[in-house]
């Protein structure tokens, strides 16, 4: 009968372990420049709490909501199709400022990233319930346009200049020190 308990035992110690040790956390991707933290550390805003904070208890008719927007078409006025939604960038205090649309490029391919700001982009409904993005811009203003870079592309491209001029500085040869040719 002993023999029986310890195998069950054993069995039930790791079966009760198993959903911990499945537990995997993810982080966000490093490659993927959209994602990233939403302001530096140190720099949050101090937020005061008073009262109750107010409810809502549904999405008010004419509003759009930030899930819709993402893969949203954007066209110019002449119907051509610009892009599509990438991401919203929006500021310390909460607002939204600008649209990133990944423009160009054939079946995902040499696409880039184009910001507009958000009063530039006019929000109009074809039918009830079907509405459309629409910039003033055209497909020749668009590929001419610069490259969005998120904070993340600007800092990674700062400490690859950073890494580069280093280890320049440390290739160069000494001062007083002559150079053989190869």
């Amino acid at each position: 009968m002993k023999c029986n308990i310890v195998p069950a035992t054993i069995a039930a110690l790791a079966l009760s372990l198993s959903p911990a040790l499945a537990q995997e956390t993810s982080q966000p991707r490093e490659a993927d420049p959209m994602i990233q933290e939403t302001m530096p550390e140190g720099d949050a805003p101090e937020i005061a709490f008073e009262g109750v904070t107010p409810f809502l208890a549904q999405q008010e008719s004419g509003h759009w909501l930030s899930s819709n927007l993402i893969g949203q078409e954007v066209t110019n006025p002449a119907g051509d199709t610009i892009g599509e939604v990438a991401a919203l960038e929006i500021d310390g205090e909460g607002k939204v400022v600008g649209v990133v649309i990944e423009a160009g490029g054939f079946l995902g391919l040499g696409t880039k990233l184009v910001g507009v700001p958000y009063d530039a982009v006019e929000h109009s409904k074809v039918e009830p319930g079907d509405q459309t993005l629409v910039i003033k811009a055209s497909l020749d203003e668009v590929d001419a346009a610069p490259a969005f870079l998120t904070s993340l592309q600007i800092r990674q491209a700062e400490e690859a200049a950073k890494a580069r001029q280093e280890a320049e500085q440390l290739n160069a040869p000494a001062v007083g020190e002559p150079q053989t040719a190869q």
